[in-house]
């Protein structure tokens, strides 16, 4: 009796990759091994701060290995079995073949895919000032209507640009924010450990402006000085909705930072004509969430500057969107895409 011969079990190969810097290759690449059977997956994530730590591979069979790593290889790919760190928003990139959210930015210059970008998150929008408020004022009028609370702080006038009604007037929160707007008070005048008194006094001041203060409570020294000086400057008054665009023109640089920091501890900022010192002091804080316009281009001076998650260019006639990762050092995957309020006019 002859013995069954059964079919030999093809061999699956793991083949380990690192990305290609740009997003539409990286899709490329995906598209392309999917055609000929070949799966893209990925380790199990392990958070590392602001990152997840995982290594992509393909599954090929054993007789399309060559052909899978020159696909890679073609499009920018590395075979590498590295650990790369990925941000949460290019993470939607590898399991969802885009970016990813609820704000709409434009649409991806190579066909008619939505790019969407998350807030609250840090995002850097870069280059020409016309068009970077443009799409700020587009993506605070969503985020607006999604029931959500956001300003537009204009360190400088710039014609057009405004939601909302117009205010010097700086709303005075709960203490909770006053105490945030104390420390970047003290840090800005390298007091930090000042920085509870300083907020003490800017308490007192703010919430019980009319009240007498007891004798032998009176604030003298330099920290009631630094808030006399502050509130001399900067104008003061209590909150409404109907004020969403704040005008910080009328004070100095260093102030201007300060109340930006303040504000991003009460609503989602929108940040324009600031100093790019303010990165420094959202450093410092456990809610750093802002979009904010910066005049340089550079990527790597924008990253080292603000952590960015999402860092928006507009060069020329080009609109791109960059997302940062890291494989020993730090990439930037990039989309290009049509901006929303283009598409709306």
């Amino acid at each position: 009796m002859e013995e069954e011969t059964r079919p030999e079990v093809e061999k699956i190969e793991k083949i380990y990759f690192a990305p290609p810097e740009s997003i539409y290759d990286f899709l490329t690449v995906k598209v392309l091994l999917r055609r000929l059977g070949v799966r893209v997956d990925y380790t199990s994530p392990v958070r590392e701060r602001d990152y997840r730590k995982l290594r992509l591979y393909a599954l090929a069979p054993e007789k399309l290995v060559g052909i899978v790593e020159e696909i890679i290889k073609t499009y920018g790919g590395k075979i590498s079995d590295k650990e790369i760190l990925v941000t949460d928003q290019y993470f939607d990139v590898i399991i969802a073949n885009i970016p990813s959210g609820r704000i709409p930015i434009g649409v991806a210059s190579t066909g008619n895919t939505i790019i969407s970008i998350d807030i609250p998150s840090r995002i850097v929008i870069a280059g020409d000032p016309h068009r970077g408020v443009s799409l700020m004022i587009s993506m605070m009028h969503r985020y607006l209507k999604m029931g959500n609370r956001c300003c537009l702080i204009l360190g400088s006038l710039l014609k057009g640009a405004r939601v909302g009604r117009v205010t010097r007037r700086i709303p005075i929160f709960r203490s909770r924010q006053l105490q945030d707007l104390g420390y970047a008070l003290a840090l800005y005048h390298n007091m930090a450990q000042s920085a509870a008194g300083i907020s003490e006094i800017l308490i007192k001041r703010l919430t019980v402006p009319d009240a007498e203060e007891e004798e032998g409570e009176i604030a003298i020294g330099r920290e009631a000085d630094l808030v006399d000086q502050f509130l001399s400057s900067v104008e003061f008054g209590s909150f409404d909705d109907c004020d969403v665009t704040y005008d910080l023109s009328y004070v100095s640089e260093g102030f201007r930072v300060v109340v930006s920091y303040y504000l991003m501890h009460a609503l989602f900022p929108f940040i324009y004509g600031v100093s790019d010192n303010f990165f420094d002091y959202a450093r410092h804080s456990s809610m750093p969430f802002f979009a904010f316009h910066y005049p340089i281009t550079n990527l790597g001076r924008i990253y080292s500057k603000s952590q960015a998650d999402y860092i928006i260019v507009f060069s020329g006639d080009e609109a791109n969107l960059y997302v940062p990762y890291q494989i020993e050092r730090l990439y930037f995957a990039r989309i290009g895409f049509h901006p929303i309020w283009r598409i709306i006019k």
